[in-house]
């Protein structure tokens, strides 16, 4: 594993609770990831740095799901063929809680993109379709902005072999990193001031737009 500096894990920190998230005080706060059922355990230096961040703007609570993206595939593998239906439905309730409690969702992704490429089609697919339908509810609140919610991206062995395939595993982790600072502008000397700056341009942008007349 190759993390990048502890300077550069805290600006993306304070960027994601701070403008990201916009996270308020006395919320709580639920770092997760739908797809793996939790949290990667590679990521959790800058998950930990995601907690103070929060903590020091005023959140009331922060809780972690994590998870090892492995152990989907080794269910795939070894798990009963009649046993696919079965699904925890405590973290459906906990999502519903968070909702309830006006809290907030921060989805962090380095998942394996090539994880599933070996296995059966039919069941990685039951599996999937169970999925979708047990969180229906909460991604329907999701989709309408119900709650304050992030989905970002965090450097990982699996994903970054795949970006560059010639580096060497800790060369091509950083540079990873690398590139997920410069598009987030981490890279940035002040990158909440760099986001605020561009939020309000997008904005002026988006209201000349607005106030022109269709051509049609």
């Amino acid at each position: 594993m190759s993390l990048p500096s502890q300077k550069n894990l805290q600006k993306y920190a304070e960027l994601v609770v701070g403008v990201g998230l916009n996270l308020q005080a006395g919320q709580r706060l639920l770092i997760n990831n739908l797809t793996t059922r939790g949290v990667q355990i590679h990521v959790a230096p800058f998950v930990r740095e995601v907690v103070k961040s929060a903590y020091r703007a005023g959140a009331r609570y922060v809780d972690v799901l994590w998870s090892d993206e492995t152990l989907l595939k080794t269910r795939v593998q070894m798990a009963p063929r009649d046993s696919f239906d079965e699904f925890s439905e405590w973290q459906v309730k906990a999502l519903m809680d968070l909702f309830k409690q006006d809290g907030a969702h921060l989805t962090i992704r380095s998942n394996n993109p090539n994880l599933m490429d070996s296995e059966n089609p039919e069941i990685v697919g039951q599996i999937q379709k169970i999925y979708l339908e047990r969180y229906a509810d909460y991604s329907k609140m999701i989709g309408q902005n119900k709650m304050n919610w992030l989905v970002i991206a965090a450097a990982g062995p699996a994903w970054a072999a795949r970006i560059f395939p010639d580096l060497e595993p800790a060369d091509a982790e950083r540079k990873l990193w690398e590139a997920i600072f410069s598009i987030t502008r981490v890279d940035r000397p002040d990158p909440v001031g760099a986001w605020e700056t561009h939020i309000q341009n997008l904005g002026k942008r988006a209201e000349y737009l607005n106030g022109q007349k269709p051509v049609w």
